[in-house]
Protein backbone atom coordinates (compact mmCIF):
# COMPACT_ATOMS: atom_id res chain seq x y z
CA UNK A 1 0.00 0.00 0.00
CA UNK A 2 1.39 3.56 -0.76
CA UNK A 3 1.15 5.78 1.29
CA UNK A 4 0.84 9.68 0.06
CA UNK A 5 1.49 12.64 1.85
CA UNK A 6 0.23 16.15 1.17
CA UNK A 7 2.88 19.16 2.36
CA UNK A 8 0.88 21.73 4.71
CA UNK A 9 2.05 24.79 4.00
CA UNK A 10 0.61 27.93 6.09
CA UNK A 11 1.58 31.07 4.83
CA UNK A 12 1.90 34.24 6.91
CA UNK A 13 0.19 37.73 6.07
CA UNK A 14 3.88 39.14 4.44
CA UNK A 15 4.02 35.73 2.54
CA UNK A 16 6.40 33.79 4.55
CA UNK A 17 5.78 30.09 5.62
CA UNK A 18 4.78 29.81 9.30
CA UNK A 19 7.46 26.83 9.58
CA UNK A 20 10.19 29.01 8.74
CA UNK A 21 9.26 31.92 10.91
CA UNK A 22 8.38 29.52 14.33
CA UNK A 23 12.21 27.21 13.27
CA UNK A 24 14.56 30.08 13.47
CA UNK A 25 14.16 31.00 17.00
CA UNK A 26 13.83 27.12 18.18
CA UNK A 27 16.76 26.04 16.36
CA UNK A 28 18.82 29.33 18.12
CA UNK A 29 17.47 28.29 21.85
CA UNK A 30 19.03 24.74 20.45
CA UNK A 31 21.97 25.99 19.42
CA UNK A 32 22.26 27.82 23.08
CA UNK A 33 21.30 24.73 25.19
CA UNK A 34 23.51 22.46 23.41
CA UNK A 35 26.80 25.47 23.95
CA UNK A 36 25.81 25.10 27.48
CA UNK A 37 26.23 21.78 28.02
CA UNK A 38 28.93 21.12 26.20
CA UNK A 39 30.54 24.20 28.80
CA UNK A 40 29.05 22.44 31.67
CA UNK A 41 30.03 18.96 30.79
CA UNK A 42 33.49 20.28 29.57
CA UNK A 43 33.99 22.25 33.30
CA UNK A 44 33.32 19.54 35.32
CA UNK A 45 36.09 18.22 37.56
CA UNK A 46 36.53 14.16 38.27
CA UNK A 47 38.21 13.82 41.30
CA UNK A 48 38.55 11.24 44.34
CA UNK A 49 36.99 10.94 47.40
CA UNK A 50 38.49 8.49 50.22
CA UNK A 51 36.53 8.63 53.57
CA UNK A 52 37.76 6.64 56.09
CA UNK A 53 39.63 4.68 53.50
CA UNK A 54 36.24 4.38 51.29
CA UNK A 55 37.39 5.47 47.86
CA UNK A 56 34.56 6.80 45.25
CA UNK A 57 35.54 8.96 41.91
CA UNK A 58 32.89 11.85 41.26
CA UNK A 59 32.43 14.72 38.53
CA UNK A 60 31.55 17.86 39.96
CA UNK A 61 31.41 21.77 39.81
CA UNK A 62 32.36 22.46 43.01
CA UNK A 63 34.54 25.00 43.74
CA UNK A 64 35.89 24.23 47.20
CA UNK A 65 36.27 20.88 49.53
CA UNK A 66 33.55 22.16 51.65
CA UNK A 67 31.44 22.75 49.25
CA UNK A 68 32.46 18.85 47.43
CA UNK A 69 31.80 17.61 51.23
CA UNK A 70 28.51 19.56 51.85
CA UNK A 71 26.83 18.26 48.24
CA UNK A 72 27.72 14.72 48.90
CA UNK A 73 25.87 15.14 53.08
CA UNK A 74 29.28 14.10 54.53
CA UNK A 75 30.04 16.82 57.57
CA UNK A 76 32.96 16.46 59.24
CA UNK A 77 33.39 17.04 62.91
CA UNK A 78 36.15 17.84 64.93
CA UNK A 79 36.79 14.14 65.37
CA UNK A 80 37.68 14.53 61.62
CA UNK A 81 40.80 15.19 59.30
CA UNK A 82 40.03 16.61 56.32
CA UNK A 83 42.99 16.89 53.48
CA UNK A 84 43.14 19.61 52.16
CA UNK A 85 41.36 22.05 53.85
CA UNK A 86 37.34 22.72 53.60
CA UNK A 87 38.17 25.86 52.13
CA UNK A 88 40.90 24.30 49.44
CA UNK A 89 39.85 24.80 45.81
CA UNK A 90 38.93 21.79 44.03
CA UNK A 91 40.99 21.02 40.52
CA UNK A 92 40.57 18.15 38.31
CA UNK A 93 42.31 14.65 39.40
CA UNK A 94 42.07 16.85 43.20
CA UNK A 95 41.35 14.24 46.17
CA UNK A 96 39.67 14.56 49.46
CA UNK A 97 40.53 12.99 52.37
CA UNK A 98 38.04 12.12 55.22
CA UNK A 99 39.70 10.43 58.50
CA UNK A 100 38.21 9.80 62.00
CA UNK A 101 40.64 11.43 64.70
CA UNK A 102 42.12 8.88 67.08
CA UNK A 103 41.96 10.68 70.62
CA UNK A 104 45.07 10.46 72.83
CA UNK A 105 45.20 12.43 76.52
CA UNK A 106 48.65 14.41 76.70
CA UNK A 107 50.49 15.11 79.67
CA UNK A 108 52.86 17.46 80.59
CA UNK A 109 53.41 18.00 83.82
CA UNK A 110 50.43 18.97 85.71
CA UNK A 111 48.82 19.86 82.12
CA UNK A 112 46.77 17.23 80.37
CA UNK A 113 45.38 17.81 77.33
CA UNK A 114 42.90 16.09 74.79
CA UNK A 115 44.46 15.90 71.20
CA UNK A 116 43.28 14.25 68.12
CA UNK A 117 45.54 12.60 65.63
CA UNK A 118 44.73 10.56 62.60
CA UNK A 119 47.34 7.79 63.48
CA UNK A 120 48.14 7.55 66.84
CA UNK A 121 52.38 7.62 67.50
CA UNK A 122 54.27 10.06 69.92
CA UNK A 123 56.06 11.67 67.53
CA UNK A 124 52.98 12.52 65.77
CA UNK A 125 51.78 13.72 69.37
CA UNK A 126 54.43 15.62 70.12
CA UNK A 127 55.11 17.25 66.69
CA UNK A 128 50.75 18.21 66.88
CA UNK A 129 50.87 19.56 69.91
CA UNK A 130 54.52 21.18 69.55
CA UNK A 131 56.09 19.73 72.50
CA UNK A 132 60.14 20.05 72.73
CA UNK A 133 61.94 17.64 74.77
CA UNK A 134 65.23 18.24 76.57
CA UNK A 135 67.83 15.23 76.58
CA UNK A 136 66.74 14.56 79.77
CA UNK A 137 63.25 14.30 79.46
CA UNK A 138 61.45 11.03 79.43
CA UNK A 139 58.42 9.61 77.91
CA UNK A 140 55.52 7.40 79.21
CA UNK A 141 53.03 5.99 76.25
CA UNK A 142 50.10 3.50 75.84
CA UNK A 143 48.89 4.39 72.66
CA UNK A 144 46.80 1.05 72.13
CA UNK A 145 45.11 0.07 75.80
CA UNK A 146 43.29 -2.99 75.75
CA UNK A 147 41.35 -2.17 77.99
CA UNK A 148 39.66 0.24 75.94
CA UNK A 149 40.73 3.67 77.77
CA UNK A 150 42.15 6.25 76.46
CA UNK A 151 45.56 6.57 75.07
CA UNK A 152 47.76 8.69 76.25
CA UNK A 153 51.25 10.15 76.57
CA UNK A 154 52.43 11.48 79.29
CA UNK A 155 56.05 13.81 79.09
CA UNK A 156 58.43 13.68 82.64
CA UNK A 157 60.01 16.50 82.86
CA UNK A 158 63.32 16.43 84.36
CA UNK A 159 65.35 19.95 85.34
CA UNK A 160 67.84 21.62 87.39
CA UNK A 161 68.18 24.19 89.31
CA UNK A 162 71.15 25.92 91.48
CA UNK A 163 70.37 27.52 94.56
CA UNK A 164 72.52 29.18 97.28
CA UNK A 165 71.67 27.61 101.00
CA UNK A 166 72.99 30.16 103.21
CA UNK A 167 73.51 28.07 106.84
CA UNK A 168 75.29 28.95 110.79
CA UNK A 169 78.24 26.80 111.33
CA UNK A 170 77.92 26.16 115.01
CA UNK A 171 80.43 27.70 117.42
CA UNK A 172 82.73 25.00 119.59
CA UNK A 173 83.30 25.20 123.26
CA UNK A 174 86.76 25.12 124.50
CA UNK A 175 87.93 25.06 127.71
CA UNK A 176 91.27 26.25 128.90
CA UNK A 177 92.56 25.36 132.01
CA UNK A 178 93.54 28.20 134.86
CA UNK A 179 95.21 27.94 137.08
CA UNK A 180 94.47 30.60 139.14
CA UNK A 181 91.23 29.05 139.47
CA UNK A 182 89.27 27.05 142.51
CA UNK A 183 89.47 23.78 141.28
CA UNK A 184 85.82 22.36 139.91
CA UNK A 185 84.81 26.75 139.36
CA UNK A 186 84.50 27.74 135.68
CA UNK A 187 84.68 31.44 134.12
CA UNK A 188 83.58 32.54 130.87
CA UNK A 189 86.35 34.35 128.90
CA UNK A 190 84.99 35.06 125.83
CA UNK A 191 81.17 34.42 124.32
CA UNK A 192 80.61 32.34 120.98
CA UNK A 193 79.04 33.31 117.99
CA UNK A 194 78.05 31.20 115.05
CA UNK A 195 79.55 31.24 111.56
CA UNK A 196 77.83 31.39 108.57
CA UNK A 197 78.17 29.49 105.00
CA UNK A 198 77.10 29.95 101.97
CA UNK A 199 76.74 26.52 99.49
CA UNK A 200 75.51 26.45 96.06
CA UNK A 201 73.12 23.36 95.85
CA UNK A 202 72.45 21.92 92.35
CA UNK A 203 68.94 20.16 92.96
CA UNK A 204 67.69 17.60 89.91
CA UNK A 205 63.63 17.07 90.37
CA UNK A 206 61.91 14.93 87.97
CA UNK A 207 57.77 15.50 87.24
CA UNK A 208 57.94 18.13 89.60
CA UNK A 209 59.82 16.12 92.38
CA UNK A 210 62.74 16.34 94.01
CA UNK A 211 64.92 13.21 93.18
CA UNK A 212 69.02 14.06 93.91
CA UNK A 213 70.12 17.40 95.68
CA UNK A 214 74.34 18.14 95.02
CA UNK A 215 76.53 20.49 97.20
CA UNK A 216 78.61 22.25 94.52
CA UNK A 217 80.74 24.55 96.51
CA UNK A 218 80.99 25.96 100.11
CA UNK A 219 82.30 29.29 101.16
CA UNK A 220 82.29 30.65 104.63
CA UNK A 221 80.90 33.68 105.22
CA UNK A 222 81.57 34.58 108.57
CA UNK A 223 84.08 32.44 110.85
CA UNK A 224 82.38 31.00 113.89
CA UNK A 225 83.82 32.28 117.29
CA UNK A 226 84.73 29.69 119.61
CA UNK A 227 83.05 30.30 123.72
CA UNK A 228 86.03 29.69 125.51
CA UNK A 229 85.51 28.93 128.95
CA UNK A 230 88.31 28.88 131.80
CA UNK A 231 88.34 25.68 133.98
CA UNK A 232 90.01 25.74 137.14
CA UNK A 233 92.58 22.23 136.76
CA UNK A 234 92.84 20.25 139.86
CA UNK A 235 95.72 18.47 137.97
CA UNK A 236 97.78 21.65 137.94
CA UNK A 237 98.11 25.07 139.14
CA UNK A 238 99.53 28.71 138.99
CA UNK A 239 101.48 29.63 142.13
CA UNK A 240 103.05 32.52 142.79
CA UNK A 241 105.88 34.21 140.70
CA UNK A 242 104.51 32.54 137.54
CA UNK A 243 105.25 28.68 138.29
CA UNK A 244 103.24 26.23 137.22
CA UNK A 245 102.00 23.03 139.62
CA UNK A 246 100.05 20.02 139.25
CA UNK A 247 98.04 17.92 141.90
CA UNK A 248 100.58 14.74 142.62
CA UNK A 249 98.04 13.83 145.80
CA UNK A 250 95.37 14.16 146.93
CA UNK A 251 93.90 13.75 150.49
CA UNK A 252 91.10 14.68 152.79
CA UNK A 253 92.47 16.07 156.02
CA UNK A 254 90.79 17.84 159.07
CA UNK A 255 91.91 21.59 158.48
CA UNK A 256 91.15 24.04 161.49
CA UNK A 257 92.56 27.98 161.03
CA UNK A 258 94.89 30.04 163.51
CA UNK A 259 95.56 33.75 163.04
CA UNK A 260 98.76 35.62 164.53
CA UNK A 261 100.03 34.43 167.66
CA UNK A 262 103.63 36.64 167.99
CA UNK A 263 105.88 33.95 167.11
CA UNK A 264 107.26 33.28 163.73
CA UNK A 265 106.71 30.29 161.98
CA UNK A 266 108.44 26.68 161.97
CA UNK A 267 110.85 28.34 159.08
CA UNK A 268 111.51 31.52 160.79
CA UNK A 269 109.05 33.85 158.87
CA UNK A 270 106.39 35.30 159.87
CA UNK A 271 102.82 33.92 159.05
CA UNK A 272 101.09 35.53 156.47
CA UNK A 273 98.07 34.14 154.15
CA UNK A 274 99.17 31.09 152.20
CA UNK A 275 101.17 29.80 155.15
CA UNK A 276 99.47 26.32 156.31
CA UNK A 277 100.65 24.43 159.39
CA UNK A 278 101.51 20.43 159.01
CA UNK A 279 102.91 17.40 160.30
CA UNK A 280 106.07 17.78 158.55
CA UNK A 281 106.32 13.56 159.03
CA UNK A 282 103.07 13.70 156.20
CA UNK A 283 103.69 16.54 154.64
CA UNK A 284 106.91 18.10 153.95
CA UNK A 285 107.63 21.64 154.83
CA UNK A 286 108.54 23.73 151.75
CA UNK A 287 105.41 21.87 149.80
CA UNK A 288 103.15 23.63 147.24
CA UNK A 289 99.59 22.97 148.52
CA UNK A 290 96.19 23.78 147.68
CA UNK A 291 93.38 23.90 150.00
CA UNK A 292 89.91 23.46 149.01
CA UNK A 293 88.06 26.74 150.29
CA UNK A 294 91.40 28.46 151.18
CA UNK A 295 93.23 28.48 148.28
CA UNK A 296 97.13 28.04 147.55
CA UNK A 297 99.60 28.00 149.97
CA UNK A 298 102.81 26.56 151.46
CA UNK A 299 103.68 24.27 154.33
CA UNK A 300 105.88 26.28 156.49
CA UNK A 301 104.94 25.69 160.09
CA UNK A 302 103.82 23.29 162.40
CA UNK A 303 101.89 22.58 165.51
CA UNK A 304 101.72 20.94 168.23
CA UNK A 305 98.35 19.87 167.92
CA UNK A 306 98.78 19.14 163.93
CA UNK A 307 99.51 15.66 163.67
CA UNK A 308 99.20 12.98 160.71
CA UNK A 309 96.12 13.96 158.38
CA UNK A 310 95.38 17.25 159.97
CA UNK A 311 96.03 21.10 158.53
CA UNK A 312 96.41 24.50 159.92
CA UNK A 313 96.02 27.12 157.55
CA UNK A 314 96.07 31.00 158.46
CA UNK A 315 94.09 33.56 158.53
CA UNK A 316 94.86 37.55 159.07
CA UNK A 317 91.84 38.21 161.59
CA UNK A 318 90.58 36.35 164.23
CA UNK A 319 87.25 36.60 163.01
CA UNK A 320 88.05 34.88 159.56
CA UNK A 321 89.89 32.01 161.56
CA UNK A 322 86.81 31.60 163.61
CA UNK A 323 84.40 32.02 160.49
CA UNK A 324 86.73 29.18 159.01
CA UNK A 325 86.22 26.62 162.27
CA UNK A 326 87.09 23.36 161.76
CA UNK A 327 86.12 21.18 158.39
CA UNK A 328 87.09 18.27 156.33
CA UNK A 329 88.45 18.88 152.98
CA UNK A 330 90.37 17.93 149.86
CA UNK A 331 93.97 18.93 149.81
CA UNK A 332 95.95 19.08 146.75
CA UNK A 333 99.83 18.29 147.42
CA UNK A 334 101.54 20.26 144.49
CA UNK A 335 104.41 19.88 142.13
CA UNK A 336 106.04 22.45 140.02
CA UNK A 337 105.92 21.50 136.95
CA UNK A 338 109.64 22.86 135.00
CA UNK A 339 109.95 24.36 131.76
CA UNK A 340 106.77 26.35 131.83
Amino acid sequence: MILWVRRLVSYTTDGETLTKKAFKPLLMALLIFAALLVCYISTAKGIILDINGEISYITTHCRTVGEVLEKEGIKPGPDNLVKPSLDSDIRDGSKIIVKKLVAVAVIDGNKRKITRVEIPSVLEVLVKEGIVLSPVDEIEANLHPEDGSMPYVKIIRQHTEIITVTEEIPYETKEIRDFRLEPGSRRIVQEGSEGLKETKVRITYKDRKEIKRERLETKVIKKPVPRIIAVGDRSGFIASRGKTYRTVKKMNMVVSAYTHTGNPTATGEMPKKGTIAVDSRVIPLGTKLYVEGYGYGTASDTGGGIKGERLDVFFENKEQALKWGIKKVEVHVLEEIKGN
